[in-house]
């Protein structure tokens, strides 16, 4: 029996767009953690907690890493169960969490390696052969500018794509700016972001923004209300015509429940690197079928966090598209075994063992981590 010999947390800080507000060094942190194998094999996992706190994952990681080593690395649910019991009393949810979320992925990132199979035939195979992507960014404020970048992802071979809105003030207009420069075809989300607005919106306020939207046709309008206003959420899904969508904050699969028992959400977005790994996952992606809510992953971050949100959505039958982040992440294709495969706006599924996904010595030295390069509100 392979057994797990060493957990090691690997922070890396790489270029990620010009927003001086949030990321002020012009650069963003990547938070890694590398499983290897007594019988040399290894693998990567990512967490969404390492993009706001990167210290607070390195320490976790450290911190959970005695749990992990002579563990058997392919039984992954009795390992992670055996690690989430030390911290029930002071990390149930949140931040211990996203962080074992990375452990979780590099453990189903070793499992597909060992049987030379890429990860989504370990949870049950291809459900969808190729999935759509939707274009992730509109955060120009110009009009030109929102317009040009829109009709860039058309060029590109995109049909759906994804603004923020989160100025209540500028919504309409900034999405009929998009909408003018797509046409009335292309599928257009809008993201008010109020997971991170300070204070986030109310739902009468939500609701004065949806109701604004509706001449533009929103494909969905996501994270309309504070990240735990669950009457919030539910109060506007239910007054509006066209989907809700939110989740990505989430960090487990009882939070998603209570999400849906309210009616909050038409549209579920779990992460792997976040919601508890590919395991926690799957689960919300089953409840949500269970539910008959579609579901269209979260995924922000390095090849390892796209690679670990689309298996999960290639064996998932009602995933209904994929986040596809538009800002340039040279972590992407530093990391990736192979590209991923887009044709006319459309993924389809890889075929390396694992999740096709690597970590050369080059890529840590070229993206070392950079303090300061944490996301900040």
């Amino acid at each position: 029996m392979k057994t797990i010999v060493k957990v090691e947390p690997i922070l890396l800080s790489a270029p990620h767009g010009d927003h001086p507000r949030h990321l002020p060094t012009g650069l963003r942190p990547t938070s890694l953690v590398r499983v290897e194998c007594s019988d040399g094999l290894t693998g990567l996992g990512e967490s969404y907690l390492g993009v706001y706190a990167p210290m607070v994952f390195k320490a976790l990681i450290e911190h959970f890493a005695p749990y992990l080593v002579g563990e058997d690395p392919c039984e992954i649910s009795k390992t992670i169960a055996k690690v989430r019991r030390q911290c029930l009393w002071w990390g149930w949810v949140g931040a211990s969490i996203s962080a074992l979320s990375a452990v979780d992925i590099a453990l189903w990132d070793i499992k597909g390696k060992t049987e030379r199979v890429p990860v989504y035939e370990l949870l049950g195979g291809l459900k969808q052969e190729r999935i759509e992507l939707y274009a992730s960014g509109g955060v120009d404020d110009e009009r030109e500018e929102l317009q040009r970048e829109a009709r860039e992802y058309l060029d590109e071979g995109y049909r759906a794509l994804k603004i923020r809105i989160n100025r209540h003030n500028q919504a309409a207009e900034r999405t009929a700016w998009v909408r003018e420069a797509i046409g009335p075809d292309v599928k257009l989300m809008v993201d008010a972001v109020q997971s991170i607005a300070a204070p986030p919106w109310s739902s009468e306020e939500a609701l004065r923004v949806g109701r604004e939207l509706e001449p533009y046709r929103p494909f969905w309008f996501e994270e309309p209300c504070g990240s735990g206003d669950i009457l919030g959420y539910s109060t506007v899904r239910q007054a509006l015509r066209f989907p809700i969508a939110g989740g990505e904050t989430l960090t487990t699969v009882e939070q998603f429940k209570q999400f849906f028992e309210a009616d909050a959400f038409g549209i579920a977005q779990p992460d792997a690197t976040h919601v508890g790994g590919i395991s926690e996952c799957q689960e919300v992606c089953a409840l949500a079928q269970r539910r008959g809510i579609p579901v269209a992953l979260h995924a922000w971050g390095s090849a390892v966090s796209l690679a670990a949100n689309y298996h999960v959505g290639f064996a998932t039958s009602n995933c209904i598209t994929l986040e596809r982040p538009a800002l340039n992440n040279p972590l992407v294709e530093g990391l990736s075994v192979e590209r991923f495969s887009v044709r006319e706006g459309f993924l389809f599924a890889p075929s390396a063992p694992g999740l096709g996904v690597k970590l050369d010595d080059a890529v840590v030295h070229e993206f070392p981590y950079r303090p300061g390069s944490a996301y900040q509100i």
